[in-house]
């Protein structure tokens, strides 16, 4: 992870005391009235919670077309309609991509039809108006309807909301909608903290994140510890004192808005894949490791970068050795190649990031009775997967001169950040950034 997103991460994430509510807490059954009580930027339900299928993706496969609608009240919300549809149009745009990428064919066709696997963002998301009767998705900007208000308590607690009202377990498809506070009026966050201009700052990049966080919910993601997905992102992002940190930083450079403010990239770490992983091999004190791995050039740090897979198969093409020149843009500048890793094994390894539980009426899917022995009564199914690898082998300089075994392997946390493991003298040394 380079240095610059290491530095949003840590303002928007740690730079005040939350003041989110605790929560949540379960409505009770057709009270529409019953207040949310969960925190900020999650999802509530009023029937999700006592059928247990509330962070369900609202949408599959079976679902081809979307309706959705903008509800905006242009006057206190701080961005106007056409600046908003555009967010939203992105951020659709972009989850899709993201999810479909991230796919994985994980059952047999024998045991889970039709389609293998379970996919997500298929969907043509076709906007229409809030008075058409079949709106499946609604986002309220700045305002709110009486019976939406009544699920809430108190809209003023939130910055930003996505709400389930209701959950078709024969076709499991739900319905609801997106909810963000306008910067000013009677909704207007009551929250001192919370900037004066909070959605239209920084060129509207708050609104763009914070929309992926609330889009994230509706394709079925949980709260995790991945920035995008933090569950005090929406509170953290539209946070005075971070908005006013993350100015400085884009007045001095430029091109931050650009790269690590991107929801693309801050999207890759829940998935776990990207273009390059690299890891960072430190210089180090001791005169005779640093010659041993690296021969003449032992005063720099080197930089190991594995070529990795964008289109959701595993895949790693070449792990090289490179010597680092600092930070440019905030991101890890290469030097001279000095050398590069032969594969003697390579392997990938699946972690599931999401399980879709499964109505006992759906009739989405056809289920085996193989893969209900396996999956207790298969009520619960892995959507998609992320990839991990590990490789082992030996480096070689590019002179030949340096032979010693290396492992580089992708975290726990990220594809993107490697944790780089040599032998040098039969000593095993672990280095990661």
């Amino acid at each position: 992870m380079n240095i610059k997103k290491t530095i949003l991460i840590s303002l928007l994430l740690t730079a005040c005391n939350s003041k989110t509510p605790s929560g949540p807490t379960t409505p009770d059954s057709g009270d529409v009235s019953a207040p949310s009580q969960s925190p900020q930027g999650t999802i509530t339900s009023s029937g999700g919670y006592l059928y247990g299928f509330e962070t369900n993706p609202w949408f599959l496969q079976n679902t081809e077309e979307v309706k959705y609608c903008i509800d905006i009240d242009e006057e206190n919300f701080g961005v106007s309609k056409k600046q908003a549809d555009a967010a939203i149009t992105g951020a659709l745009d972009l989850w899709k991509e993201k999810l479909q990428k991230a796919n994985y064919s994980k059952y047999s066709e024998r045991d889970l039809k039709p389609w293998r696997e379970i996919r997500l963002g298929t969907q043509k998301f076709l906007q229409v108006s809030c008075e058409a009767s079949d709106v499946l998705l609604r986002f309220q900007l700045g305002k709110l309807s009486v019976e939406q208000m009544a699920r809430f308590g108190n809209p003023k607690r939130f910055v930003a909301n996505t709400v389930e009202t209701a959950y078709d377990e024969v076709n499991m498809r739900g319905e609801g909608f997106i909810y963000l506070a306008p910067e000013k009026g009677a909704l207007r966050p009551e929250d001192k903290n919370t900037a004066e201009n909070f959605w239209s700052a920084l060129d509207n990049r708050i609104l763009q994140l914070v929309l992926m966080h609330e889009l994230g919910h509706v394709f079925g993601l949980a709260h995790s510890d991945d920035f995008m997905m933090h569950e005090n992102m929406p509170q953290k992002a539209t946070d005075n004192k971070n908005i006013e940190a993350l100015m400085k930083i884009s007045q001095v450079d430029h091109d931050y808005l650009n790269t690590d403010f991107n929801p693309s990239s801050l999207i890759d770490e829940i998935f776990g894949y990207s273009r390059d992983a690299i890891g960072v091999i430190f210089g180090s004190e001791d005169a005779d490791y640093n010659k041993a791995l690296f021969g003449e050039r032992a005063a720099a740090d080197h930089v190991v970068k594995c070529q990795c897979p964008t289109d959701g198969v595993f895949q790693v093409i070449t792990c090289n050795v490179y010597e680092s020149k600092g930070y440019e843009h905030g991101h890890r500048k290469l030097g001279l190649k000095v050398g590069k890793l032969k594969q003697d094994i390579t392997y990938g390894g699946f972690k599931a990031v999401r399980n879709i539980k499964m109505p006992e009426s759906q009739n989405v899917f056809e289920i085996s009775e193989l893969l209900r022995e396996q999956f207790d009564g298969a009520r619960e199914l892995s959507s998609w997967a992320s990839d991990r690898f590990s490789i082992s082998g030996l480096y070689e300089s590019e002179d030949g001169l340096v032979k010693i075994p290396m492992r580089v392997g992708s975290s726990d946390r990220s594809f993107e950040a490697l944790e780089v493991e040599v032998t040098v003298n039969d000593r095993i040394r672990t280095i990661a950034e």
